[in-house]
């Protein structure tokens, strides 16, 4: 609905604002001595834009090489393998072994949360499929094991280190040693 309301408010804006657009081929073709035709058109109107100044093209600038020749990026896609190429430093390398740490414990929580989850509802459809019929004790074992896995992936996602979490520690390692960069 938005985008119908926004093409048509665009086409009265365009067609009824009643402004003239002189075509390209038209600027140039404007006699020397069409004052009058001009003050004519003014009138009615329909007047067509000056001819703009040629533009002079732009120099290209000159980058001046830095002391070495920069390495090619070393591109990290693990916490564990950024935290192993940032021992070096002693500032960036806390905290990527923090964020590698924490990543080691979500899928931790994740995998653990998860089987406990699945095997109590699991166990209470079991219970109801022996029973042939629903009992309070087989409901809340269902109930409770996917409240478990949805509370376990949601902690999981809190938990979590992000993409941001990872270009902070690239970045700070980036400026405190350009001569050898990572990238993401």
């Amino acid at each position: 609905m938005r985008r119908v309301a926004y093409k048509v408010s665009f086409f009265f804006v365009v067609c009824l604002a009643g402004v003239p657009v002189a075509r390209a081929d038209q600027a140039g073709s404007i006699a020397p001595d069409a004052g009058a035709e001009q003050v004519g058109a003014e009138k009615a109107g329909t007047v067509s834009a000056p001819t703009p100044a040629p533009v002079a093209a732009a120099k290209p600038i000159a980058v001046e090489p830095r002391g070495k020749a920069t390495r090619l990026p070393v591109y990290i896609a693990d916490w564990g393998r950024l935290a192993e190429l940032t021992q070096s430093d002693r500032l960036v390398f806390p905290q990527a072994d923090f964020w590698a740490d924490r990543q080691e414990h979500v899928r931790w929580i994740l995998g653990g949360g998860l089987f406990v989850g699945v095997g109590v509802a699991i166990a209470g459809t079991i219970s109801r499929v022996a029973t042939d019929h629903w009992t309070d004790t087989a409901e809340r074992s269902v109930a409770a094991g996917v409240s478990v896995a949805a509370l376990t992936l949601i902690a999981a996602w809190w938990l979590s280190p992000d993409h941001d979490d990872l270009l902070t520690v690239i970045n700070q390692w980036n400026f405190r040693h350009p001569d050898r960069p990572l990238a993401p």
